[in-house]
This record gives C-alpha cells, structure tokens and sequence, in this order.
C-alpha cells in the first residue's frame, strides 16, 4: 500500500509520488489543508470525502499560497450522505498562484481536461481548472429535474501513514 498523507492543517512544501493525499475528516471533523507549494505525481491519488457543501466543515479544502502541479494524479470523490443540487459548486482547490497540467478520473479512467464532465457516485460534474482568480479547481453538479441522485456509496476503511512535509 502506498504512503499517504492525510486530515488537514499547514504543511510545507510537499511533492507526492506514489502517495495518496487522503481529504477524509479526521476525528469526524473536515478542515482546510494548507500548502505554500504542492506537486503530485500520476500515480498519486487524492480522495476527497465530500459530507456537505462547506470547505471545512463539510469537505476538506486544499488552501494554495504557491503553485500547484497536478501531474494528471488520480481523483477520487465519495459523498457521505450529501448530494449536490444540480447547478451547485464545490471549490475543492483554492489559491493556487499558478496551475500545471489536470487531473486523471480514477472512476473512469480518463484525463479531465478543462471543462470536462465525469461520474462521481453516479453523479455527473463539470470541472475547471481556471476558477475563482483563475487557478482553482471547482467541480459543478450537472443535470436538473428527473436526475437520478446516487445511491449511498459503501464504506470505505482506509489506512494511512500519517506524515507531515517540512521544508527543509
């Protein structure tokens, strides 16, 4: 099982391989997890657990003061017992002063390049990469009346080894 770094707070300068950035609360609580400087690998995972529509209280939000290199790294999305309303935004990156390359769908498999529509828990999102001042990742629930909404998703136990990245 790969490393992986996980919860929230302020970390250094991180660059991931192999690594999976778990975004799931910790201690039943969400958080903002902040990075001046993050890098991510194509065999990185980062899995978001989404409960509510609230950076902090209902996901954990990635809070950017540098550059982020995404690397095409595997996303994941699983909604615990929330769904988006049709038309609704999550920022689940922001204030990133610069952004390279996107991210891979781990559900299907495929690239998401900027504007592209994918599955997460039978739901369908749009996402962008140039959101908010131009370098947030923001992903919206697409459909309207008659969409079928997603069935619960199963729980998930993960294991992690905890680690904090320090500049050195």
């Amino acid at each position: 099982m790969p490393a992986g770094l996980g919860g929230y707070g302020t970390f250094g300068s991180t660059t991931l391989t192999t690594s999976i950035l778990d975004l799931a609360p910790v201690n039943g609580k969400f958080g903002l997890a902040r990075f001046p400087f993050l890098q991510l690998a194509a065999d990185d995972d980062v899995e978001y657990e989404i409960s509510g529509a609230t950076p902090g209280t209902g996901f954990t939000q990635v809070v950017m003061t540098g550059p982020l290199i995404l690397d095409s790294a595997r996303i994941s999305l699983s909604f615990s017992g929330f769904t988006p309303s049709a038309g609704q935004s999550l920022t689940l990156i922001k204030g990133a002063t610069a952004l390279f390359d996107t991210f891979h769908n781990a559900a299907d498999n495929k690239n998401l390049a900027e504007g592209g529509v994918f599955t997460a828990d039978g739901m369908q999102f749009k996402i962008t990469f140039a959101g908010g001042a131009g370098h947030d990742v923001v992903i919206t629930r697409q459909g309207g009346a008659g969409t079928p909404t997603p069935t619960p998703g199963s729980t998930k136990f993960k294991s992690f080894v905890p680690m904090v990245a320090r500049e050195s």
